[in-house]
C-alpha cells in the first residue's frame, strides 16, 4: 500500500451526504401587461377634473397602485433571497462539519456525540479538548478489568490445576461442540477450545493483540497439552475428548454474563454513565476485529441482514459479545475466527469482499476514542519490524506451546494484511482528527 493513501478496501468518500441545492428561486413580480384606454372616454375623463389643463387618465392610476405593489413585492422578493443564502450557507457549514466515509446509516453517531459536551447527570465534558478522545472523567465509568498482575495469575492457575471433569457443552457452558466445559479440582471452571489449529493460533492471538493494545475484556487463553498430567485424571476414552488435537486452547470461564444487544438510542443527553461506557466498549471492539478480521461477531449479523433482507437482525442479541452484570463490562469471547481464518474468508474467498466492506463500514461509524488504544496502535505502525513479527513475538515468549502449533510464516497473509488494517485504522483516526471542528490550532 502507498504510504499517506486509504486502503481501496475502505469506500470512497461521497459528496451525496453533502448536496445542498445551490441557491434558491425569487419570483419576478413585474407585471408586464399593457393597460388599453379607448380614445372616446378622454372627454369624459375632462369633464370629471373640471376642465383643468392637468389631466390624470385613469389608467395612470391603475399604474401607480402596481407599481407600489411591484416595488413592495421585489423588497420581499430580496429579503426571501437574502434568507434563503443565509439558511443555505448555515446548512452548508453545519453539513461539512459532519463529512465522513463510509455510507453507513450510523456513521456520524460519534462524531456527533463529540459535539454533545454535557449530558444529563454529567458535570463534566464527555470528550478532551479537541474531540478525538473520550475524556478521562467518563472513561472511569468503564469498568478496568483485569490488569496484568490479574490475568498473569488466573494463567498461571489455568496451567497448573488438575482437570476433573471435561464435559460436552451447551450454549451456556462453551458453546460448539468440539469445546469442552472443564471443571477442575477445586471447583472452579474454564473452557477447552478443541478444533483445527488455526482456530486454537486464533483464539491465542487475539488475546495477547488485545492486551497488548490495552484491551483487557477478553478471556484469559493458555495451551494445554492432553497428554500432561494436568489432564491425567480425565477418561480419554470418552467421545467428548477421543479424537481431537492434541493441544488444546483452556479459556478462562467469566461467570454471571449474560447476551447483549447493539445500543439503540445514541442521544448523549439522555444516557446514563452505563450507557456511555456502552459506547466507549463499542468502539474498541470495532477496532479490535477491524484488526483482527473477526467475522463471527457483528460482521456474521451484518451479513445475515443482508443475505435475508432483514435489518432488524442488528436489533438482536449480538454474537460473541456478552455482558458481566457483576460489572456491565462487555466481553469479546470466542475469538477463534481472528487472524488466520479471519484474512483467509476476506482476502481469499468470493465472499469476501462483503466482509472487508462490512468492517469498514463499522469502522466508518467511529470519529471518538480511546486515547490509550490509539497511542499503543501508533507504536506499532511506528516500528521498524512487521507488527506481525512483533506480535508473534510477544505470544512465543509467554506461550511456551503456541511454536509446537503449525508455523505461522512472516511472509504469510497474515503478516502483510495485519500491517495493513492497523494502517488502515491510523489513516481514518487521522482522517478523523484532520475534520474534527474541535481541533485546537
Amino acid at each position: 500500500m502507498t504510504p499517506g493513501a486509504i486502503s481501496p478496501n475502505i469506500p470512497p468518500l461521497s459528496d451525496k451526504y453533502l448536496y445542498i441545492p445551490s441557491g434558491g428561486v425569487c419570483m419576478n413580480f413585474s407585471d408586464k401587461r399593457k393597460v388599453m384606454v379607448m380614445p372616446e372616454k378622454e372627454e369624459d375623463e375632462k369633464k370629471e377634473n373640471n376642465g383643468s389643463d392637468v389631466f390624470l387618465p385613469q389608467f395612470i392610476l391603475i399604474v401607480q397602485n402596481r407599481t407600489k405593489l411591484i416595488v413592495l413585492g421585489c423588497i420581499a422578493a430580496l429579503a426571501l433571497f437574502s434568507i434563503c443564502v443565509i439558511g443555505e450557507e448555515l446548512i452548508s457549514r453545519r453539513f461539512n462539519r459532519k463529512k465522513l466515509s463510509f455510507h453507513s446509516q450510523r456513521q456520524q453517531i460519534y462524531e456527533v456525540m463529540s459535539r454533545r459536551p454535557k449530558p444529563v447527570g454529567i458535570s463534566s465534558p464527555i470528550t478532551n479538548e479537541n474531540g478525538l478522545f473520550w475524556s478521562p472523567f467518563i472513561e472511569a465509568a468503564v469498568s478496568p478489568g483485569l490488569n496484568d498482575i490479574e490475568t498473569d495469575i488466573i494463567m498461571k492457575k489455568l496451567r497448573e490445576k488438575r482437570v476433573s471433569k471435561a464435559l460436552k457443552p451447551d450454549w451456556l457452558h462453551c458453546g460448539r461442540d468440539k469445546n469442552r466445559y472443564v471443571i477442575f479440582e477445586d471447583g472452579s471452571e474454564a473452557c477447552s477450545r478443541n478444533r483445527e489449529p488455526r482456530f486454537i493460533q486464533g483464539e491465542v492471538m487475539a488475546f495477547y493483540l488485545a492486551r497488548f493494545i490495552g484491551l483487557r475484556n477478553t478471556p484469559a487463553v493458555v495451551l494445554s497439552k492432553l497428554s500432561s498430567k494436568q489432564w491425567k485424571s480425565v477418561d480419554l476414552e470418552e467421545p467428548v475428548i477421543d479424537g481431537t488435537p492434541e493441544i488444546t486452547a483452556l479459556i478462562q470461564w467469566i461467570p454471571n454474563l449474560v447476551k447483549d444487544i447493539m445500543p439503540q438510542s445514541f442521544e448523549l443527553a439522555e444516557m446514563s454513565n452505563e450507557e456511555l461506557s456502552t459506547l466507549i466498549q463499542w468502539g474498541d471492539m470495532i477496532i479490535f476485529d477491524y484488526l483482527t478480521g473477526n467475522f463471527d461477531r457483528v460482521a456474521s449479523m451484518q451479513d445475515a441482514a443482508v443475505r435475508e433482507k432483514r435489518p432488524s437482525i442488528l436489533k438482536e442479541t449480538i454474537h460473541n459479545l456478552v455482558r458481566s452484570t457483576d460489572t456491565s463490562s462487555l466481553w469479546l469471547i470466542d475469538n477463534e475466527s481472528a487472524f488466520l481464518s479471519g484474512y483467509s474468508l476476506m482476502y481469499e474467498e468470493e465472499k469476501g469482499e462483503r466482509f472487508l466492506d462490512f468492517h469498514a463500514k463499522a469502522l466508518g461509524s467511529l470519529c471518538v476514542f480511546r486515547r490509550r488504544t490509539i497511542e499503543r496502535l501508533e507504536f506499532l505502525e511506528k516500528q521498524t519490524l512487521n507488527p506481525a513479527e512483533l506480535l508473534l513475538g510477544f505470544i512465543n515468549k509467554r506461550e511456551p506451546l503456541f511454536k509446537e502449533l503449525p508455523p505461522i510464516q512472516l511472509d504469510s497473509l497474515f503478516s502483510a494484511k495485519f500491517k495493513e488494517r492497523i494502517f488502515e485504522v491510523m489513516e481514518w483516526f487521522r482522517y478523523c482528527k484532520d475534520r474534527s471542528p474541535l481541533v485546537m490550532a
